[in-house]
């Protein structure tokens, strides 16, 4: 597993606070990471941390392997809507890893967590489409199946809007993700750019999709008996995954200033 988050970081992950300190053949480490992943299935994870404390903002990350057997290493579940603890906090205090551990050039690991955070992103964008998909055609069915005043609900105008909306908003989705992932497969000089502008767009209509999948069910929607929730959350915590819409919109604005001052 891959260790990252932080609870004062946001999503900027250059304003990561976890420390690694030399000290002889191995390093001490000292911080907290949130929302790790499929930690109880994992031995080990990759750590980013700072090697450096006094350099620029960005150019001081690093990775480390460290055992979850270290002692000074405790790993707490977080409980989610849905009920199960898929997510943990992670803390280390005074965690030595011997200096073998250590990934790549010293105070270089922001080149790595970038294509990391890359691709990650595009996969999740590739997540969000095929989430959408599954809420669309699900209360597409629905509205031709559930009666009401004597005809199927999918008949009534407002609900056709509903849907048509939704259909449209995926598919520029769907452009978006394949454009994203394609500009990773050319390596672009626009990849973060694509990838950003997917992650903004893809966000925003997976949540909303879900909102009028949820409406359009009416009360079965809301049931713990229908799968419709568990969509509905998921697109939530996918959204705020790498940095939610409004935080890759001004990553976007930013490669646009840039390229205009240039």
């Amino acid at each position: 597993m891959q260790g990252f988050s932080e609870p004062d970081a946001g999503s900027d992950l250059a304003n990561v606070q976890t420390t690694a300190v030399r000290d002889g053949d191995e390093w001490v480490i000292n911080g907290q990471k949130v929302w790790n992943s499929l930690w109880q299935f994992a031995d080990y994870a990759v750590l980013v941390v700072k090697t450096d404390m006094e350099a620029r903002r960005n150019r001081n990350l690093r990775y480390f392997i460290v055992d979850f057997k270290s002692p000074g290493y405790e790993a707490r579940p977080l409980r989610q809507m849905t009920g199960g603890s898929e997510f943990c906090e992670m803390f280390f205090d005074n965690v030595r890893v011997p200096h073998e551990n250590l990934l790549g050039e010293l105070n270089m690991g922001r080149h790595i967590l970038k294509k990391t955070a890359l691709l990650s992103t595009a996969a999740l964008c590739a997540e969000m489409v095929g989430g959408g998909d599954w809420v669309m055609e699900k209360t597409v069915n629905y509205a031709k199946e559930r009666i009401a005043f004597g005809v199927p609900i999918g008949s009534f105008q407002a609900l056709k809007h509903k849907m048509v909306d939704m259909y449209t908003a995926l598919e520029y989705a769907r452009s978006l993700m394949e454009g994203a992932a394609e500009a990773i497969k050319e390596d672009s000089n626009d990849a973060s750019k694509i990838v950003s502008m997917a992650k903004s767009y893809c966000g925003d209509i997976y949540k909303m999709g879900t909102n009028e999948g949820i409406q359009i069910h009416g009360v079965i929607g809301f049931t713990w008996d229908h799968d419709m929730h568990l969509y509905f959350k998921r697109a939530r915590s996918t959204d705020t995954t790498f940095g939610d819409s409004t935080y890759h919109r001004e990553l976007v604005a930013q490669s646009l200033d840039a390229q205009y001052l240039a």
